[in-house]
């Protein structure tokens, strides 16, 4: 019988050797990726185990808050810490974006963050904050029109601004820049609305600038030039604990504070790191957030220089609050009433009492309700409130009634005492009879009021009235 074929030569058939060769290959690739395969998952578990043991503690959330409008760069630091995969205290990290942050990433000066925290019951763990970021401040021109090099080449009537242009911060950068009667003029317009919000409207044909930043989104036909070195620092601000804020997640706070100061610092010019220093050195800040507005009264007006007592030459033969209107009315008189105020405070401590200094006008922050700020509480030092005089300047309008209010209940507070008011007039707040009201709820308390008004404005004839009434009380 013939041989059945199997389809290959003899050439063509497969040695038994190989046949051998090639099964032991798989069994050595089987055997070697077994091994690997319980070698790395011991690693991994190893690892694993690792982990476990450095988060002894567990995950810990960190509460950030950061300003919503932040440069991009901030979100990459943040990143950065959280990728570096932290252990402190042995707690494994995890932030997250909320309020209130034990972390505060925010802008503004030291003044008003250090103030804004005290509203909120908080504190700063440090008192130097590293600049996270800066926002380079300037403006969209329209292709064809000049460009400014300062921003007195900045002219409001053919300025428009953007509703994601966060006013305050950045007016506030332009005015510690360069303070011209021109970009006051710009901060009253936006102020009393005839600065036009151009988004998400196109701007006008005789729209030649847009207040803007780096990062705005400008309409076609306009490009960012920043003027004059303006740039909005941001601040990378520890917090204490306290006001929600654990402290576990405290120190987590300042570890990221350090984490901060590692990185390659912000590039900024010569010219931009003054515009920083000055913004911080400064309460132009104050004039220029307070975009309740109100331009300066004319000096020229034979009115101006009016000056009237309701009951101001009362001794000072008690503990005093001495709360001072800084609205921009105020603005020509400030120099004389410090003056005034210190020689005020020396006759109090000189006659064995305390002093407090508190100033208003409207709110100064954004986010901030408030106006007033009690800025020195009920002290001896006279260096302390001749400093804190000093310092001021002025900008808003005079919400006179409830920081008066508000004066009153912390010298009750204190025991009682006298609350000294050098006032322009009183804007907005409280009705007559409300505030009248609130006013007698004092009659039982040991607490008198005493004015001194200054300049054109009208008198607030419910205080004038409640003033004289103390003395048949």
């Amino acid at each position: 019988m013939g041989r059945h074929s199997t389809g290959l030569s003899p050439k063509k058939k497969v040695a038994p050797q190989l046949i051998l060769a090639l099964i032991a290959t798989v069994v050595v690739v089987a055997v070697f990726s077994t091994s690997f395969y319980l070698w790395n998952g011991a690693r991994s578990r190893a690892a694993d185990e690792r982990a476990v043991s450095d988060c002894i503690q567990g995950q810990l959330k960190v509460p950030v808050e950061v300003s919503p409008d932040a440069p991009h760069s901030v979100d990459d630091i943040l990143d950065g810490f959280v990728k570096a995969n932290p252990v402190v205290k042995d707690y494994c990290i995890e932030l997250t974006r909320s309020t209130p942050g034990a972390l505060l990433i925010t802008t503004g000066n030291t003044s008003t963050i250090n103030y804004d925290l005290d509203q909120r019951g908080m504190s700063p763990a440090q008192t130097e904050w590293a600049v996270v970021a800066a926002s380079r401040v300037g403006v969209g021109v329209r292709q064809g029109a000049k460009v400014p090099k300062t921003w007195a080449d900045v002219a409001p009537d053919s300025t428009a601004y953007n509703g994601s242009f966060s006013l305050g911060p950045r007016l506030a950068a332009v005015l510690v820049r360069e303070s011209t009667d021109t970009i006051d003029a710009a901060l009253g317009a936006v102020a009393d609305g005839s600065m036009p919000l151009m988004f998400p409207e196109e701007p006008s044909s005789d729209t030649s600038y847009i207040l803007a930043d780096e990062d705005d989104k400008l309409p076609d036909g306009f490009d960012f030039h920043q003027v004059a070195d303006t740039v909005v620092p941001f601040y990378s601000v520890a917090l204490n604990a306290g006001g929600g804020i654990s402290e576990e997640q405290a120190r987590v706070a300042s570890a990221i504070q350090g984490y901060v100061l590692s990185q390659v610092p912000v590039q900024l010019s010569a010219g931009e790191k003054q515009s920083i220093v000055d913004l911080d050195s400064g309460t132009a800040l104050s004039r220029a957030l307070a975009l309740g507005g109100g331009q300066q009264q004319d000096g020229s007006s034979a009115d101006a220089s009016e000056s009237s007592d309701t009951g101001a030459s009362a001794p000072a033969h008690q503990d005093t609050l001495l709360l001072l209107d800084t609205s921009t009315a105020m603005a020509e008189f400030l120099p004389a009433q410090v003056e005034a105020l210190k020689k005020r405070a020396a006759e109090v401590v000189s006659n064995g009492h305390k002093v407090a200094l508190w100033n208003y006008s409207s709110p100064l922050n954004p986010g901030v309700t408030q106006g007033w700020r009690n800025n020195v509480a009920f002290t001896d030092d006279l260096s302390l409130i001749d400093a804190t005089l000093d310092g001021f300047q002025t900008g808003g309008l005079p919400q006179t009634r409830p920081a008066l209010i508000n004066a009153m209940q912390a010298t009750a507070d204190h025991g009682g005492g006298q609350v000294y008011l050098v006032t322009t007039g009183s804007v907005g707040f409280y009705d007559d009879d409300s505030f009248s009201q609130m006013l007698d709820a004092f009659n039982d308390a040991a607490v008198t009021v005493a004015a001194q008004h200054v300049g054109p404005g009208a008198h607030d004839k419910v205080l004038d009235s409640f003033i004289r009434s103390q003395d048949s009380r």
